[in-house]
């Protein structure tokens, strides 16, 4: 991948997650209700900037807490991620490659490891989508503190063409 075309993805992912943590965005998009546990909260947010359609996976991490890059280390657990369209007829969206925000190194004191904190998430482009749809995201994450705890996430979020939200059945 070249640099320039790198460094548009990277700045799409900034957007979109700009955009997703304010009220007053001028694009079109679709966030699904968040879904909260001890360690913190999730939720999916659909976009389109410029033509190209998102899928975000957002993360609210509460302090202390952290999850992991593509290559977590030595110890970490490598997110995988599954979206479907469950409910559409005909053809599925073509979704491209995950999108990872650049991470932040943490010394463990073993070795390090890359991963997020706070808030972030992981962004999933896509395209040939007939609207409405919804689409769901099936998430094994490693999010930990002192010790690391795998999680199994199931969100959906209902896009169609006014950009409004139907959130649907969430499950962490």
């Amino acid at each position: 991948m070249s640099i320039s075309k790198a460094w548009r993805r990277v700045r799409t992912v900034c957007w979109i997650f700009v955009i997703s943590w304010t009220s007053a965005a001028s694009v079109q998009a679709s966030q699904g209700a968040w879904v909260e546990t001890r360690a913190g909260a999730a939720r999916l947010v659909a976009a389109q900037i410029g033509g190209q359609t998102y899928l975000a996976l957002q993360l609210d991490l509460q302090d202390g807490w952290h999850t992991y890059w593509r290559y977590p280390g030595a110890s970490g657990i490598a997110p995988v991620f599954d979206i479907s369209a469950p409910y559409k007829v005909g053809p599925p969206p073509n979704f491209g490659d995950t999108v990872f925000p650049a991470p932040h190194f943490f010394d463990d004191g073993v070795g390090g490891f890359f991963g997020y904190q706070g808030k972030s998430g992981f962004v999933f482009p896509f395209a040939g989508a007939d609207l409405p749809m919804t689409l769901r995201l099936d998430a094994q994450i490693g999010i930990c503190r002192e010790i690391c705890i795998p999680v199994a996430l199931r969100l959906d979020v209902t896009v169609d063409a006014a950009g409004l939200a139907h959130p649907g059945d969430q499950k962490w």
